[in-house]
């Protein structure tokens, strides 16, 4: 892996002090990364600080981002599970079912990636020295997220998990009990 980082002051203002105030900075950053099992990746980040008074900062950011998935994730061994494992079946009436449950690594999965996106103020009132008040907005995209939902989880939401859930054969009409 390489990293690198950048903040680079734009504009930058005198005040009747002789104290310099930046008034518009870029920040940027990269990494690479190159995995035996995965690939390589490069992944960056940039952003804006903009201070119009002194007292107010407007900010934002964009980023990328990768992780492949763990040796755990890929290489577990497959366990079977008997042994006081229930469920409720929400296709049956929310029955309560004893199951048995299969879990183990998955040499399929992907790399998640994602991206992420903020903007923000932070307000710092001169008569208040040390308050700094602050709002940001962002949005979080991630792409094939590894997770490992709850049984119940997977039932409740079994067309999102096909072939998770086996059921027994049933009359025309009917669900199968799991």
């Amino acid at each position: 892996s390489v990293f690198t980082e950048l903040r680079a002051p734009l504009v930058s203002r005198g005040n009747d002090t002789g104290e310099k105030r930046e008034i518009l900075a870029v920040t940027g950053a990269a990494r690479y990364d190159d995995y035996s099992d995965f690939g390589s990746k490069t992944t960056w980040q940039a952003g804006v600080e903009f201070r119009p008074v002194e007292t107010l900062l407007l900010r934002g950011t964009h980023a990328t981002a990768f992780k492949p998935p763990t040796l755990y994730n890929v290489a577990s061994p497959r366990l079977v599970n008997t042994v006081g494992l229930s469920v409720t079946d929400p296709m049956r009436n929310n029955e309560t079912v004893i199951i048995a449950s299969t879990t183990g690594g998955n040499p399929n999965l992907d790399p998640a990636t994602g991206t992420s996106s903020t903007l923000g103020m932070v307000w710092s009132p001169q008569e208040l020295r040390g308050l700094n008040l602050s709002m940001t907005w962002w949005k979080l995209q991630i792409d094939n997220a590894i997770t490992l939902p709850s049984l119940q989880s997977i039932v409740n939401n079994e067309s999102r998990f096909p072939g998770r859930v086996v059921r027994a054969p049933a009359p025309p009409g009917e669900v199968g009990q799991i």
